[in-house]
């Protein structure tokens, strides 16, 4: 299993807390970037499945969460994502902000901090179990096809550019639709 969390947040303690926590708890891998440019250049090179992101980073790069997680939806658009702040007051109604979060941004979960480490990670662990899902899925359908001659392997990579360029197409309309 292919299980990589990154995090990208202006605190370097929180980095350091979550990423101890699953790795040591959960054993999935975990790094973390406190500048939202290299996590991105590091994303690039070494993708990951889930994203933690934090929603105000007060760096130079004059970036928020919702930019990052736009720059690396472009690089890989099923990364999935999880949204932390301590931005949002606790008195706020926190189910309809996350809500809005989840169906206006696209991220699979918000947490509001100070964080829950133990929800966090049980969110961790729910995403993980789908992105394996989805993947093994996909890998057994392609190793069906392939093994019964019906299409050869470069045919699967051509499918997967097509069908990355079909999401990506649709996601443009649909957010063109919006505006």
């Amino acid at each position: 299993m292919n299980e990589k969390v990154l995090i990208i947040d202006d605190e370097q303690d929180s980095i350091d807390s979550i990423c101890d926590h699953l790795v040591d708890i959960e054993g999935i891998t975990c790094r973390g970037e406190t500048h939202p440019e290299r996590a991105i250049e590091s994303f690039q090179t070494n993708p990951a499945d889930i994203v933690i992101v934090d929603f105000l980073l007060s760096t130079l790069d004059e970036m928020t969460g919702l930019d990052v997680i736009q720059q690396i939806r472009d690089i890989k658009p099923f990364t999935r994502f999880i949204l932390i702040s301590g931005f949002v007051p606790y008195a706020a109604d926190h189910e309809k902000i996350s809500e809005q979060l989840i169906n206006q941004i696209k991220v699979d979960r918000y947490v509001r901090k100070p964080l829950d480490i133990e929800e966090l990670s049980s969110m961790v662990k729910e995403l993980l179990a789908n992105v394996e899902t989805v993947s093994q899925d996909w890998l057994a359908i392609s190793e069906e096809y392939v093994s019964k001659g019906k299409v050869t392997a470069a045919e699967v990579r051509n499918l997967n550019e097509d069908f990355k360029k079909a999401i990506l197409d649709a996601a443009d309309k649909d957010s063109n639709s919006n505006d």
